[in-house]
This record gives C-alpha cells, sequence and structure tokens, in this order.
C-alpha cells in the first residue's frame, strides 16, 4: 500500500502547554485555521494544573491532526523537545499556547523554506497583544539576513523570535532540539547551533501575534536568564575557536515591576501610533503604583503628546 504523498504531513506543530487557561483555545484554532493543509498537530501539556488539559483533550478530540501528550511537569525545553521527537513532518513549526499565529504563517515559511534549502530555521515579525487581546504594537526592527541575526545574537539576545520559528526537523532531531542547561535562553542557544549548519532569516511580514503578560519578573529567574544568554554567546565563540571582541557588549533586560513592564507596553504603543494602547497601559501603571511620580510624569508626558497629536490631525 502506498501513502498518498499529499496526505502526509510537511509540517509539524509544536506546542508545549502550561497552565495556558483562558488563552488556549485561541492559540489553538489559530493553527487549525491555517490556511495550509498538510501539518500535524503535537501539543505536549507539561502537567498542568488548571484546566488546561480538559481543553486539550476537547480539540484533541474534534481534530484528528492533534496528538496530545501529557507528562510531567518538567519545563518548556523538555516539553517541545518531546513534541519535536514525535515529529514526522519535515519542518517543526513552534508555536507557544498563549499566542496567535495568523493563517498564512505556516503556508508563508514553507514556501521559503521550500526555496531556499540552505536556510535552516525561519521566523517571522511580531504584532505585539494585551492580555485582553488588544494590539499594543508593531515589531517594526527585528533582523532579517543571516548576517543581522547572529550580530545581534551576539548581544544575548535571540533575533528569531521562538514561537514564530520553522525548523528544519532533520537538523533539529541530530542537535538534539533544545538545551535544558540554558533555561530562558534555550532557544538563543539553538539559534547559534542552527548557525553552525546553515541561514538563519525571518520574513519581514507580521505573521504571529505575541501577547504581553503584565507579570513581575523575580530577579533570581532574570538573573539565570541573562546568564544563561551570555553562556550561549560565550559558548558559541569556543565552538568556532574565536575570542569574544573585546568591544562585546551584552544588551540584556533588566528587572521591571508590573508597573514598569505597563508603561513599557504605553511606549511601545506610542511608537506604533496606537493612541488608545498607549493611554490604556500608562494609565494602568500609574494606577498599579500611585506614588511613583516617575510614572505620573511619563503618563502626563504621553497624554499631552497624544493629546497634541489628535489636534494637530484635527
Amino acid at each position: 500500500m502506498t501513502t498518498n504523498q499529499a496526505d502526509t504531513p510537511l509540517v509539524s506543530v509544536v506546542m508545549a502547554v502550561y497552565n495556558a487557561g483562558k488563552y488556549l483555545d485561541s492559540a489553538i484554532i489559530s493553527i487549525l485555521q491555517q490556511d495550509y493543509p498538510r501539518f500535524e498537530f503535537t501539543i505536549v501539556d507539561d502537567g498542568s494544573t488548571d484546566e488546561s488539559y480538559s481543553t486539550l483533550q476537547r480539540h484533541a478530540a474534534a481534530d484528528p491532526r492533534i496528538r496530545l501528550v501529557r507528562q510531567q511537569n518538567k519545563g518548556p525545553a523538555a516539553a517541545r523537545n518531546a513534541g519535536i521527537n514525535l515529529a514526522q513532518g519535515k519542518y517543526v513549526a513552534i508555536m507557544d499556547a498563549d499566542d496567535i499565529s495568523h493563517c498564512t504563517r505556516l503556508s508563508l515559511q514553507t514556501i521559503f523554506l521550500e526555496a531556499l534549502p540552505e536556510c535552516v530555521a525561519l521566523g517571522t515579525r511580531l504584532i505585539m497583544i494585551d492580555p485582553d487581546d488588544e494590539w499594543i504594537a508593531d515589531e517594526t526592527d527585528r533582523p532579517r539576513t543571516h548576517a543581522e541575526i547572529l550580530k545581534f545574537m551576539q548581544t544575548g539576545l535571540g533575533a528569531i523570535a521562538n514561537p514564530s520559528a520553522m525548523i528544519r526537523t532533520d537538523l533539529l532531531k541530530q542537535l538534539g532540539g533544545y538545551d535544558e542547561q540554558y533555561p530562558a535562553a534555550e532557544d538563543l542557544d539553538l539559534w547559534f547551533r542552527l548557525s553552525e549548519h546553515g541561514q538563519l532569516a525571518n520574513l519581514p511580514e507580521a505573521l504571529h501575534d505575541y501577547r504581553l503578560h503584565e507579570t513581575s519578573h523575580g530577579t533570581t529567574k532574570l538573573e539565570l536568564q541573562n546568564e544563561c544568554g551570555k553562556r550561549a554567546v560565550l559558548s558559541w565563540f569556543e565552538r568556532r575557536g574565536e575570542q569574544p571582541p573585546p568591544d562585546l557588549k551584552f544588551n540584556l533586560p533588566a528587572p521591571m515591576t508590573r508597573a514598569e513592564q505597563r508603561m513599557n507596553w504605553a511606549w511601545m504603543a506610542v511608537q506604533s501610533n496606537n493612541r488608545c494602547g498607549a493611554l490604556k497601559h500608562a494609565w494602568a501603571a500609574v494606577k498599579l503604583e500611585p506614588t511613583n511620580a516617575r510614572l505620573w510624569y511619563q503618563w502626563l508626558r504621553i497624554r499631552l503628546g497624544l493629546t497634541q497629536s489628535l489636534r494637530l490631525r484635527g
């Protein structure tokens, strides 16, 4: 009995889930509604303690393209690796459980990778959304070429957005997937290792909605993330037999309170001319820390700047 090639999956979508809550339905539906038909969808529940697993069971029962796996909580890298090990497609597309992929994402990424066999991993630009599904900002400055991506990654930050990535399956498995020794920076390490076997790229289109959360970044966790990012960069130089340049500078995030995060979203919205979003998140920041004079000052700057813009346009 022969297998119809058109029926075999060319893309294996892999999504790790841990307590994804109210965002899970929209994330799953955004994959199931892709305009590209040849995909399988492996979802690994990483020991969720909320309603996530029952939500996953409901979707798996309704759509045969979904393969549902459940494991004890081991972290996102281990959960993604479990899905990658089951991948049958030529490409693995990573998906996060709280994001939304645009309906053309898989088709456009597949077209690009089929046309350029030297490219081993491909991301897209992002659109930033908030916990209420509302638009914050459009991303405009993500590097696109291999050289630009490598240069950016030497600052300690990933230039390919992990939940937008599509990767060649054979190479991904050959390299062992994500290295769990780089918590919170396992994607940066993976891009470096992939870059040693081919080209990295980003599409110019924004094909993925990336959800920003109002969460408090613990200093200890952030320090671990930054330490792992630095280690991934230095390991890359070591594998190449090179010394890091003396002017190498890491561009790593500093801890932010919930209020500071909201104000950061507000300024992102300003840069995208999103007047409503800027006011929404600036005011939310002030309400979180009403005695913080610096936040009040930023809120006033944003409000006056937006008011002036309105008057000029009127």
